[in-house]
């Protein structure tokens, strides 16, 4: 049941792997983030900073879905150049989209500390967006 809320929709319709039609999350591959879904209910979670800047990202008319679909598939690529292969765009694309919302954020993706805090403020969005 917890691993539902990780393969469930957020608030822009994007799930775990958007570029998959029907996201599956087995419960044996959650780890750490089990914890996470065990423990953390949508209000708990309703006030968290980065979760207030995808959502604004994610209202943006016209492009709100794709950026959140981009973050989704950078966090899970090895590149940028890898994102844009999976999401059949050119990787200057996918820089511009990357760094307006680098500048929403605050924050780098280019680092491991900057795509970790994305994933799990994605990981946590799913779960605000998904009660168990």
């Amino acid at each position: 049941m917890r691993a539902l809320r990780f393969a469930g929709t957020s608030r822009s319709d994007v799930g775990l792997a958007p570029v998959v039609e029907e996201p599956a999350i087995y419960h044996s591959s959650l780890g750490a983030f089990e914890v996470l879904a065990r423990e953390l209910s949508g209000p708990a979670i309703a006030d968290i900073g980065d979760l207030a800047v995808l959502d604004a990202l994610a209202a943006e008319p016209g492009s709100g879905t794709e950026l959140l679909t981009t973050l989704e598939v950078l966090v899970q690529a090895d590149s940028l150049r890898a994102a844009a292969r999976t999401l059949h765009l050119h990787h200057n694309s996918v820089a511009v989209r990357v760094a307006r919302a680098e500048a929403a954020l605050g924050y780098g993706l280019g680092e491991t500390v900057g795509r970790f805090r994305l994933a799990l403020a994605l990981a946590l969005r799913r779960l605000r967006d998904n009660p168990a």
